[in-house]
């Protein structure tokens, strides 16, 4: 399917984490490079998240750390970046050593997935 073909659910809450879901992204794909074996299903997911991360990167923040222009992702990929704060999470949990700044990053991140979810739950505009 197309881009301009995909119904893409506006970030409106989470607008302002989108480079922070560019990292969380690429921390996955590192992950799946070392967790996955090889495969088509595998490199296709690896070139899903490349287009999204290419996306994100061509988005310009304003001062008041909001997007410049609407920002979505299609139902397929708000699945994706939820999978991929999972796994961030997870991964900071077991190998960042307690600490209030790790509480806080975890507490962040699953503050993200719950407005990802709200934003999802909007009607369109």
């Amino acid at each position: 399917m197309a881009d301009e073909d995909k119904k893409y659910t506006p970030l409106r809450g989470a607008s302002s984490n989108i480079h922070l879901i560019r990292v969380v992204l690429y921390s996955y794909t590192n992950e799946l490079r070392c967790s996955s074996p090889p495969s088509p299903q595998r490199d296709e997911l690896l070139k899903t998240i490349e287009t999204m991360c290419e996306r994100i990167g061509a988005v310009k923040i304003t001062r008041e750390r909001e997007t410049s222009h609407e920002f979505g992702f299609s139902p397929d990929e708000l699945t994706l970046v939820d999978r991929a704060l999972t796994a961030y999470i997870v991964s900071i949990g077991q190998s960042v050593p307690p600490s209030e700044e790790r509480d806080e990053v975890m507490r962040g991140c699953e503050a993200l997935k719950v407005q990802i979810m709200a934003d999802r739950m909007l009607p369109s505009p």
